[in-house]
């Protein structure tokens, strides 16, 4: 049977805090294999990837151009494997990501994945993962256009999928930044701030800080339990 093994756990509990969380072997058809035969097709065609993104990540430095294409065949990966988007379990804050498999991929892949992503946030239909994912891999270069992509979520009709994207940014925004423009870095029960208009209250944070914002000078600590703890910032100080 052929396997992924992924650096975490896909749909692995990631909260708050810096528990380690142990991987696990994925069965690539468990996860896969559709209910018919276009869905089955589509499968394989994401398999594919996935085996060709995890033998690359497994290489001896692999060139960033050749990585950067890897990227944006993960991300037309997204269009086939909906995302149910991020959950919290419970208080004051245990996030369960629900990462699918090209999700996955796309946060290993790291920083190369960065410029690709911003680009995918014009596409609405996978826009919220895009977001998500650049909170994993990206640094103070995706905080404009995520931030611009909030904005157009606030009108989007959907309303689910409107509450998905917002929540997305709040938490991809907040990994980068280490920010409490939504959650306080202390304890307790995380009562959102700006629940009506988030993408507002980003802007107004990005306009005061952008102009020496840069993520090796954070001093705030990312251990606190708030903090929404994946990606490349897993595990920092």
């Amino acid at each position: 049977m052929t396997t992924l093994r992924p650096r975490l756990g896909l749909g692995a509990r990631i909260g708050g805090g810096h528990s380690p969380v142990t991987p696990y072997i994925v069965p690539l058809n468990a996860i896969l294999i559709g209910d018919n035969i276009t869905s089955r097709m589509i499968a394989r065609g994401i398999g594919c990837v996935l085996v060709l993104s995890w033998g690359l990540l497994k290489a001896d430095q692999p060139s960033s151009s050749y990585k950067g294409k890897l990227a944006v065949d993960l991300i037309q990966s997204l269009h086939k494997q909906a995302w149910s988007g991020a959950t919290n379990l419970c208080n004051p804050a245990c996030w369960m990501f629900n990462f699918t498999a090209p999700m996955q991929a796309l946060l290993d892949l790291g920083s190369d994945a960065q410029e690709s992503l911003i680009k995918a946030l014009t596409d609405e239909e996978i826009r919220d993962q895009a977001i998500i994912l650049l909170g994993g891999v990206g640094d103070e270069r995706a905080m404009a256009p995520v931030i611009e992509a909030m904005k157009s979520a606030t009108s989007d009709p959907i309303l689910d999928r409107r509450r998905r994207t917002l929540l997305a940014g709040n938490l991809a925004l907040t990994n980068i930044t280490v920010a409490d423009v939504i959650w306080h870095h202390g304890g307790g029960i995380p009562f959102p701030r700006c629940p009506d208009d988030p993408a507002a209250c980003w802007a107004a944070w990005w306009e005061q800080n952008a102009a020496t914002f840069r993520i090796r000078d954070i001093k705030q600590s990312r251990r606190y339990t708030n903090y929404p703890n994946y990606g490349v910032y897993r595990g920092l100080p």
